[in-house]
C-alpha cells in the first residue's frame, strides 16, 4: 500500500427504501463498494492499469417487501480503497434481478441525504 491507500475494516449501515408500487417479487443484493473515478457508477472491471475492483461487500435482501418499506441493513466491509479520500456507495440490487421502471436511483454516495 501506499501514501493514497486505505485498508478497510468495519460496519457500514445502509438505509433505502422500496419506492415502487408493488412488493417487491424476488431476492437481490446491495453491493458496497468505493466509486474510485466518481462517475457514478459501479463496475468490477478494472481501468486501465488497475487490478480488479470488487466490491467491499455484497448483502442479501429478502423478496416481499411492500411499497415505502424502509430497509436498514448493517453490512460487514473489508477491502482496500485505492485512493484514501473516496466515498463509499452502495448499489441496490446491484445483479440487476429486479424489474424496475427507472434504475436512476439505485446507486448513493455514502453522506448523501
Amino acid at each position: 500500500m501506499d501514501s493514497q491507500t486505505l485498508a478497510m475494516t468495519g460496519t457500514v449501515r445502509v438505509v433505502f427504501r422500496n419506492n415502487g408500487d408493488d412488493p417487491v417479487p424476488v431476492p437481490y443484493t446491495v453491493s458496497v463498494f468505493v466509486d474510485v473515478d466518481g462517475d457514478g457508477t459501479y463496475s468490477t472491471k478494472p481501468r486501465a492499469g488497475d487490478a480488479s475492483r470488487p466490491p467491499l461487500a455484497f448483502a442479501p435482501v429478502q423478496a416481499g417487501a411492500a411499497k415505502g418499506f424502509l430497509y436498514t441493513l448493517e453490512i460487514s466491509v473489508q477491502g482496500q480503497a485505492l485512493f484514501k479520500d473516496a466515498p463509499l456507495s452502495a448499489f441496490v440490487d446491484s445483479e440487476n434481478v429486479l424489474p424496475e421502471f427507472n434504475e436512476n436511483n439505485n446507486i448513493r454516495r455514502s453522506g448523501f441525504a
